[in-house]
């Protein structure tokens, strides 16, 4: 591995590879080591774009609301405005507090992304 190239992003690619091998020839380590570098800088500018105040998280929505006009849960109610809406951090809060709060009610997990 040449030096600039974080090894666990190194390893990632290296796993995505190998698992799509079916479909992906195997490159050389060259090119697998380029692809790490511009992994490692998109991540980056991604983290960057985050911190510039960014926020992402998980909610819930009511399923039978339109995708593209979700229903969000706000820890009272349902409501349309996603600032309202409770934010988990890891997907399986989302998960763990739908299953209590709505048992056998229609509800999704989402993941969304608040901006500025």
């Amino acid at each position: 591995m040449s030096a600039g190239v974080p090894t666990t992003v190194y390893a990632a690619v290296e796993r995505v590879l190998d698992e799509h091998s079916a479909w992906i020839a195997r490159p050389s380590p060259e090119v697998t080591k380029a692809v790490a570098i511009a992994a490692g800088i998109a991540w980056s500018l991604r983290t960057d774009e985050i911190r510039r105040g960014e926020e992402v998280g998980w909610v819930i929505e009511r399923e039978d609301s339109e995708p593209s006009r979700p229903m969000y849960f706000t820890g009272k109610n349902w409501d349309y405005d996603n600032l309202k809406a409770v934010r988990f951090a890891r997907e399986q809060d989302a998960q763990t507090m739908a299953r209590y709060m709505f048992p056998g009610e229609p509800h999704r997990i989402a993941d969304h992304m608040w901006c500025p």
